[in-house]
């Protein structure tokens, strides 16, 4: 259920749709498959949280997270690691909602 704001910013809404921007895809530059996705490093610790089953899950020597879930998802992700938080408060903050 959506809120009404955000925790770490009560201005802005906690529901809406994106414009497109390149910080909200996960996708790995590069690759052919949109499956495999590039996550900070705040991630390295939250792969027991995907729920959807993981193919692969590397740790890059530049810290980034590579990973690729079975089949096709959208995955829905909850943590309760304050850095994934404000990763995610962030892009929600600096991305574009659609009016």
């Amino acid at each position: 259920m959506a809120t009404e704001s955000i925790s770490g910013c009560p201005n802005h809404p906690g529901y809406g749709m994106f414009n497109y921007h390149k910080n909200l895809v996960l996708t790995k530059e590069g690759v052919k498959q949109r499956s495999v996705w590039e996550l900070p490093e705040c991630f390295k610790e939250e792969n027991h949280n995907f729920k959807c089953g993981l193919k692969k899950w590397e740790i890059g020597k530049n810290g980034l997270i590579e990973t690729q879930p079975f089949g096709q998802v959208q995955e829905v992700f909850i943590s309760e690691n304050p850095e994934v938080i404000s990763w995610a408060e962030k892009l929600i903050i600096t991305c574009s909602l659609f009016d």
